[in-house]
């Protein structure tokens, strides 16, 4: 991606102090965690991205350097919220791929976006306002 948004140091402390409140918050103290300011290139469109590797417990949650939108602390919060959404739904994630029922995974990406959607208005986008 090449935008002319980007993303500052200033906003991965923020992204990075909002992700460990989300991780307190949601009780997900049984991974090994690593924030990243140097998101993969093959998720380089998103904002922000979670790898998981559920048998060995670890994750790297990553804040994209640029984005095709403005960069505020608003989304940069909900970023983190986001990819925070995306940990915490990762067994079943990992589950609903690998026993590859009767869904594609497209349906499954958005149910499950839809899903982080609902705990995000219910939970945080008060905080954020």
């Amino acid at each position: 991606m090449s935008s002319e948004y980007k993303t500052t140091p200033k906003h991965f402390a923020l992204f990075k102090k909002t992700v460990y409140v989300w991780l307190d918050h949601f009780g997900l103290k049984d991974w090994e965690i690593i924030i990243s300011h140097d998101i993969p290139v093959s998720v380089d469109d998103a904002m922000g991205a979670c790898g998981t590797d559920l048998a060995q417990r670890s994750c790297t949650i990553y804040l994209n350097k640029e984005w095709d939108v403005p960069v505020t602390d608003e989304f940069v919060k909900a970023t983190a919220f986001h990819e925070v959404g995306e940990l915490l739904l990762a067994p079943l994630d990992i589950l609903a791929r690998v026993t590859e029922r009767m869904i594609s995974p497209d349906e499954f990406d958005s149910a499950k976006h839809a899903i982080i959607a609902r705990l995000y208005n219910s939970i945080a986008a008060e905080k954020y306002r």
